[in-house]
């Protein structure tokens, strides 16, 4: 089973970024604000990651 939702310093692993550059992403309107939990933890989706990889051509799909 794939996971559906991934904190931020799951997607600074996959992106290859550092949290604070997310959230300045985030904070310019370069991504969407993503749901927050209960906590107010940031959770983001499998197609935030891909923004921020496309945002930084990293785009695995151009290849």
């Amino acid at each position: 089973m794939s996971k559906k939702t991934f904190y931020i310093h799951e997607v600074a692993e996959a992106t290859g970024k550092h949290e604070n550059t997310i959230r300045r992403y985030i904070k310019r309107g370069l991504i969407p604000e993503p749901k927050k939990e209960w906590n107010g933890w940031r959770v983001f989706s499998k197609q935030d990651i891909e923004r921020i990889k496309e945002l930084t051509g990293q785009d695995d799909r151009k290849h």
